[in-house]
């Protein structure tokens, strides 16, 4: 405030208030965005497809590449209505529909360019060896590796102890009657895993259509018990009842 005067009278200036602080409030700060220190993983693959085993995958590749060994093995390894068991069912899409046997003939002829032979059925004397092993005669099936043609479904039932041990190189005499350690290991799904459905799978495997319908009913889906009973014991692969081929 302050005073002056021009002509003898007093005049009294009032100074303008200050004007007030105006408090200044901070902008709340964003929120740090998390940055994820790992991409995002593919979807797994579903069970059955193409991805989601290993083994039936090295199957799928070489079935793709023309050997149709692995087409055979994979369609009897596969789940059932799997991805994995078509594919070897028509032999790696050669075929719009299941064929009994995708493995050449020695000669490259036959009919469509396959034939049936190697498979159960095809030789009587076989066929008995193929019985015996799958009831777990050992020597059975030790006997129809060795005299069974090369690469025929006869020699691979017989290599693998009757579809129960597919990773042994071992003789199957040898490891059903104990003199020789089974060191491998055992699919959680199949032969060894289940007492009871052991014991079907040998009635199946010898040849009792009832053992391979209960075997294929009982067991869990997908699993090589199912398989081994839809398929009879290994006889057969395109869906026929075990009655029409077994007593």
């Amino acid at each position: 405030m302050s005073a002056c005067s021009t002509n003898g009278e007093l005049i009294i200036e009032q100074a303008e208030p200050e004007p007030e602080a105006t408090a200044v409030v901070a902008e709340p700060a964003e929120e740090a965005t998390e940055i994820p220190t790992e991409a995002p993983t593919a979807e797994a693959a579903i069970d059955g497809d193409y991805g989601s085993d290993p083994d039936l995958d090295a199957l799928y590749d070489a079935c793709g590449s023309g050997d149709g060994t692995a087409c055979n093995q994979l369609y009897a390894r596969s789940p059932i209505d799997s991805e994995y068991e078509t594919y070897g069912a028509t032999c790696g899409g050669v075929f719009d529909s299941p064929v009994a046997n995708c493995v050449l003939d020695d000669d490259g002829g036959g009919g469509d360019g396959f034939d049936d032979s190697g498979f159960y059925g095809s030789d009587l004397d076989f066929d008995a060896l193929f019985d015996r092993c799958g009831g777990g005669d050992g020597q059975a099936c030790d006997d129809l590796f060795l005299e069974s043609p090369v690469d025929s479904f006869y020699e691979l039932y017989g290599a693998e102890c009757g579809g129960r041990y597919p990773d042994t190189d071992l003789f199957c005499a040898e490891i059903f009657d104990g003199t020789e350690q089974l060191d491998i290991d055992l699919a959680a799904d199949s032969y060894g895993a289940n007492l009871d459905l052991d014991i079907l799978w040998d009635e199946c495997g010898a040849g009792s259509a009832k053992a391979c319908d209960d075997l294929w009913t009982e067991s869990p889906a997908g699993s090589g018990y199912e398989t081994y009973g839809y398929t009879c014991g290994g006889r057969d692969f395109n869906d026929a009842a075990c009655s029409d081929i077994l007593l």
